[in-house]
Order: structure tokens, then C-alpha cells, then sequence
């Protein structure tokens, strides 16, 4: 929880650039912040890019009940993809085309404000992910931030989806 309540304050004061890359991410109470956070933070110009696994749709149809169409857990995590591209924020699903369920998945958790950098364990960003205890570190390293972005730029050309983040799919 102090890990979201750090970056979400590192994201209100951002002035270049943020990018986020988690397994997991979701609105919900625990992380309504932190997207208001990126939602402003495009919306005054601040160039905002957020990649997250597709694995999320499946946690959070574990989590929830309901079919894939009715399914709260999903449904939020689709109102947070559109609220996201609405403000502004470059926002992709990594993962979408792999041969079986598992391929393709990323485990890669970073925030990176300007020049500072978060790294984080195995915390994702919705309610039961904030409640494990990990590690979160931080570190102002414009070097670390700079090689950081490109792995960030590497991925997305990487994933079998063919699009880059201007051109997102509609899932």
C-alpha cells in the first residue's frame, strides 16, 4: 500500500514522462489513485505509457464471479483501459497471442517517473495483490530509467500482438 501511495505522489509531481509495467493492474479502491494519478498526469501533458499482462482479465475473472461478459473483475479492469486511453495514456495488454495460456507472460513490474525508478516484487496493482508483503524499491538513476524505457519499447515491438502502443487492439 505505501509502494501506491509513493507513486502516486511520484506521478502527481511528473513533468516528462511516466511508464508503468506491472503483471496485474485493475481500478478499484485500493488503486483509484494511482490511476487519477496517470489519468492527470496525460491530461497535463506528461507523456504516460502503461503495459500490463492480459493474464489480468483472468484474475480477475477468478476473483469475481460472473461470466466474461457480466464479470465485475473484468469489467473493471476494461472501464480502466478506457478511462486510461481516454485521458490520454498509451495503454496496451501484453501477451494477448500466445499459443497456450501461459506463453507469452511477463512478470516485469516497474514505474518509471522522469528519473526516478520503482522496482517491485511480487506486488500487483489491485486489492488482494496490495495485500502480500514484498519488496518495493526506488532509485533516481536517469541511466537506469533511460535503459528501462527502451526494454519497455523492446517488449511491446516484441509481443505477438504486431501493435505498437499507438495502435492498441480493442480488448
Amino acid at each position: 500500500r505505501q509502494y501506491v501511495e509513493r507513486a502516486t505522489a511520484c506521478i502527481d509531481a511528473a513533468e516528462k514522462h511516466v511508464t508503468l509495467f506491472t503483471m496485474i493492474i485493475t481500478q478499484d479502491g485500493s488503486t483509484a489513485k494511482l490511476i487519477d494519478a496517470l489519468c492527470a498526469a496525460a491530461k497535463r501533458g506528461v507523456s504516460v505509457r502503461v503495459a500490463a499482462d492480459i493474464f489480468t482479465l483472468g484474475v480477475m475473472s477468478a476473483e469475481t464471479a460472473g461470466l466474461p461478459w457480466r464479470n465485475r473483475g473484468i469489467r473493471s479492469a476494461r472501464h480502466m483501459r478506457n478511462r486510461l486511453k481516454k485521458s490520454g495514456v498509451k495503454f496496451s495488454w501484453i501477451g494477448q497471442l500466445g499459443p497456450v495460456i501461459y506463453a507469452q507472460r511477463t512478470h516485469v513490474k516497474w514505474l518509471i517517473v522522469d528519473q526516478d525508478v520503482f522496482c517491485f516484487g511480487g506486488v500487483n496493482l489491485y486489492k488482494n495483490g496490495l495485500q502480500h508483503i514484498d519488496y518495493m524499491l526506488r532509485m533516481h538513476d536517469p541511466q537506469l530509467g533511460e535503459d528501462l524505457e527502451t526494454e519497455h519499447t523492446r517488449i511491446h515491438r516484441a509481443d505477438r500482438t504486431g501493435n505498437d502502443e499507438g495502435k492498441q487492439s480493442k480488448r
